[in-house]
């Protein structure tokens, strides 16, 4: 427990000449405070962070951004080095009623912007295969905005089991050398990560032109219209579901088309984009924060 006057102590200790004894007193409690100044702010955060999703539910979005930019100080965050992306992201936030901590995910956010910029001057549709509540949906039709002003949903596609994770096949097992292993064989429970059609749609009712497809990946895409697509973004985290999306949409994009993950720290989704990269003398160019990227030859 600390001394109620941890100062005076510590100088009492020098004026009898106890140097060693005041240093590590001082030492000690500059440990202690350290720690609980950080678990305060910890809870600073978390506080916010739950005030945050209240609001997202009942509020406007100016108190949600007011919320979000304090978590963003607390957090010591670095901005996006585009604040156009940084405020269309806190505007998915709240729209998708998604929490705003890990505040770090905002990054893979840009990439997946990026990455989506980057296929502008290519014919082809767009589709998502793994959505959650719509966070990265938003930021795909948001941003599809920057190409087309007044930009509805037609011709982006949600797929999507509405119904969480499937059960997880041998390949997604994670093991004592799997980076994260705790964090990851919690998330990998069948039903994870469920959210239903009818609360997406509300999500993403500023995009009314949105197409779903509602089933188990890959099963679902059978009996799909045939279409050409230039970007993909693949977030369904297990190995049978990330492999039958490469097997099926990687001959349908269009040349310099992507498929951008955001589940390459996931076994099983890595080994489906190293199996078929290597079947298909394809490279993975991995990326920051458990994104990769394979991209069709032009």
């Amino acid at each position: 427990m600390l001394n109620p006057d941890p100062v005076k102590h510590a100088l009492a200790l020098l004026a009898k000449g106890q140097i060693n004894e005041a240093l590590q007193f001082s030492a000690s409690v500059s440990k202690n405070l350290t720690q609980v100044v950080k678990g305060l702010t910890d809870l600073r955060i978390k506080i916010h962070a739950s005030i945050f999703e209240k609001v997202a539910k009942s509020g406007t979005l100016t108190e949600a951004v007011s919320h979000y930019q304090l978590i963003e100080s607390l957090s010591e965050a670095v901005l996006l080095k585009d604040q156009a992306v940084e405020t269309r992201y806190v505007r998915a936030l709240f729209a998708t009623q998604t929490p705003p901590t890990p505040i770090s995910r905002k990054h893979r956010h840009m990439t997946l912007v990026e990455q989506l910029r980057s296929v502008f001057d290519l014919p082809g549709e767009i589709a998502e295969c793994g959505c959650y509540r719509g966070l990265s949906s938003w930021m795909i039709c948001a941003t599809l905005n920057e190409e087309n002003d007044g930009f509805d949903g037609i011709g982006f596609h949600i797929f999507d089991s509405f119904a969480g994770l499937s059960p997880p096949a041998p390949e997604d097992a994670v093991t004592a050398a799997t980076p994260d292993r705790n964090r990851l064989a919690e998330m990998l429970q069948p039903g994870r990560f469920t959210c239903s059609e009818e609360d997406v749609r509300r999500h993403l009712a500023a995009f009314p032109g949105i197409a779903y497809h509602p089933g188990w990946l890959p099963q679902s895409l059978a009996g799909e219209a045939e279409r050409t697509y230039r970007f993909i973004h693949l977030d369904v985290d297990l190995y049978e579901p990330t492999l039958g999306a490469l097997a099926y949409f990687y001959p349908r994009l269009v040349p310099g088309g992507v498929i951008l993950t955001d589940d390459y720290g996931w076994p099983g989704a890595r080994q489906a984009f190293d199996q078929f990269s290597a079947q298909h003398d394809l490279v993975v160019e991995e990326m920051a924060g458990n994104q990769a990227v394979l991209r069709r030859r032009r």
